[in-house]
C-alpha cells in the first residue's frame, strides 16, 4: 500500500510530543534493559533522564526536529526525531528516533522517510546522516543497510554475569 506514497514530515504539536515522549522513553528503556540487563525501573529512569537531557526545551530545543509521519493518503504512519550538530567540522544529522507504527510497517514507509530525511539534510548543507541501532533490532538494521547506512563505528559487548 505504501510503496507509491510519499511520506510527509509534519512538525509535532505539544500534544503529540507528550504521547511521543512517553512511547519513546518506554521503547528506549526496553532496549537498554535488554542490552545491559538493567531492572525495568532503572532502565526507565536512565531512558527518562537521557530524553530530558537531549530535549530540555521540548519542541523548542535548539537544533532538534520532531515530526509526525503522514502518508499521502493522510494516514498517520509514525514519528521521527533528529538533531543537527557538528563533529570534526562536518555538519551532521543524527536520528534519535524513527518509528513506523506497527500497522504501517513493511510497506516502504521507513525507506521513504529516510529518503525525505536525506533530501532535508542535503538542502541544508548537511554532509552526514547518522543513527544508533541496537543489535537486536534486526528489522531496523535491515532497513538502514538497504538505505545505504553502513557501520562507521561499532561498540562490541558481552554480558559476563
Amino acid at each position: 500500500a505504501g510503496l507509491n506514497q510519499m511520506v510527509h514530515l509534519i512538525t509535532m504539536s505539544e500534544a503529540q510530543l507528550k504521547t511521543f515522549a512517553a512511547h519513546s522513553i518506554a521503547g528506549y528503556a526496553q532496549d537498554i534493559e535488554q542490552t545491559y540487563g538493567l531492572t525495568p525501573s532503572l532502565a526507565l529512569e536512565h531512558a527518562t533522564e537521557g530524553f530530558n537531557e537531549l530535549l530540555p526545551d521540548g519542541l523548542n530545543t535548539s537544533d532538534h526536529h520532531l515530526f509526525s509521519l503522514r502518508a499521502s493518503s493522510g494516514e498517520d504512519i509514525g514519528v521521527l526525531w533528529f538533531g543537527i550538530d557538528s563533529a570534526y567540522g562536518i555538519k551532521k544529522l543524527f536520528i534519535y528516533d524513527l518509528e513506523i507504527h506497527p500497522q504501517a510497517r513493511r510497506c516502504g514507509h521507513g525507506k521513504k522517510t529516510l529518503e525525505q530525511v536525506e533530501r532535508w539534510a542535503r538542502a541544508r548543507g548537511i554532509k552526514r546522516i547518522e543513527l544508533n541501532v541496537f543489535a537486536h533490532n534486526k528489522a531496523g538494521l535491515a532497513l538502514y543497510r538497504m538505505c545505504g547506512l553502513d557501520p562507521h563505528e561499532m561498540t562490541l559487548g558481552k554480558r559476563v554475569d
